[in-house]
């Protein structure tokens, strides 16, 4: 691999969505090896968390020496997370979409009766193949029984689960359309 000449090593790391453990493991044993004083994560969308944690642990581990430049952990989560993002910026006194978290297609479909006139996009908590897709739901054209939203929803490679929640956030136009 080829990295920048201002860096004295390079080191692969287990990935922090397979084992957080041996992903901090390895981290705080690098800090270690390396005497390093200074964590500067770049994480990825699904490790930010991760590294807010490890970041702690290495603070502690290496007793101060290994300063870090990342949020607290209770902060990342807040960033990270889309209903704890909104709930914040809700309490902070900005106006935000309305929109829901759900854990299957009947909570989907229940929140969607009752929403009038409003569209929303579906987001997966998660990483997914849906990411920048833009259909909007209820589905144009659907009957009161939102029968073709039902069959959309229940037809998503990744499905609604507890485990892989979903979040229907209110479609406001705009022109990054």
């Amino acid at each position: 691999m080829r990295f920048s000449a201002s860096i004295d090593a390079f080191h692969l790391l287990p990935p922090a969505s397979q084992s957080y453990s041996k992903y901090a493991d390895a981290l705080i044993q690098i800090a270690k090896a390396e005497s390093a004083t200074l964590f500067i994560p770049v994480s990825g969308a699904g490790s930010s968390v991760e590294d807010a944690r490890a970041a702690e642990t290495m603070s502690t581990e290496t007793k101060g020496r290994c300063r870090t430049f990342i949020q607290d952990p209770g902060t990342m989560l807040d960033l990270h997370d889309k209903d704890r993002f909104m709930a914040l910026v809700d309490k902070l006194g900005f106006t935000i979409p309305s929109g829901k978290m759900i854990e299957g297609v009947d909570e989907g479909i229940e929140y969607l009766r009752g929403v009038g006139e409003k569209k929303f996009v579906l987001k997966c908590m998660g990483l997914d193949e849906n990411r920048g897709d833009m259909t909007l739901f209820p589905i144009s054209g659907d009957g009161k029984d939102l029968g073709k939203t039902r069959k959309m929803l229940a037809g998503l490679n990744t499905k609604i689960t507890k485990e892989c929640p979903y979040v229907f956030q209110e479609y406001i136009p705009g022109p990054g359309e």
